[in-house]
């Protein structure tokens, strides 16, 4: 008798964690069922000029793509010897 009921504790307990741990077929909880567009995400550029490598010059259209375009610089002084 008590074999057999954690055979079936085990069992429903399993059922449960699965179902929990499904994707259940929407995604409305996730992001309320709208959608972004990638122009209108943020861009951030990390060490990078986007840039001509012949001429230097900045590429101002990849700069400016939208609102929420950054460009991050860290710069770092190299210690003297």
């Amino acid at each position: 008798m008590n074999k057999r009921f954690l055979t079936i504790a085990a069992a429903l307990s399993m059922g449960v964690a699965l179902t929990a741990c499904s994707s259940g077929g929407g995604d409305e909880g996730k992001t309320g069922g709208s959608s972004v567009a990638n122009a209108e995400k943020p861009l951030v550029w990390y060490n990078r000029q986007p840039s001509n490598s012949s001429t230097g010059e900045l590429d101002m259209d990849a700069l400016n793509f939208n609102k929420d375009t950054y460009y991050v610089w860290y710069y770092v002084k190299k210690k003297d010897s």
